[in-house]
């Protein structure tokens, strides 16, 4: 199953670094910078197989409909 974080649920104010801890959790970290910083929207979806994970990552976008096909 899936587990999804989507920056839309949350205020626009907060998003951008909100994403930034979520990505500093994941099992490959990662730093990320933005000039849009306040106008930020992404989605990210994680799949855990027992050790493994599988994770796509969405950005900009207006709406997280689900994991990517």
């Amino acid at each position: 199953m899936f587990q999804t974080f989507a920056t839309d649920e949350l205020p626009s104010a907060d998003r951008f670094d909100a994403f930034r801890e979520q990505l500093a959790m994941a099992h490959a970290p990662m730093k990320v910078v933005s000039d849009h910083a306040a106008a930020y929207t992404a989605c990210m979806w994680v799949l855990r197989l027992g050790p493994a994970w599988c994770t796509a990552y969405l950005e900009h976008r207006f709406s997280c409909d689900g994991p990517p096909a």
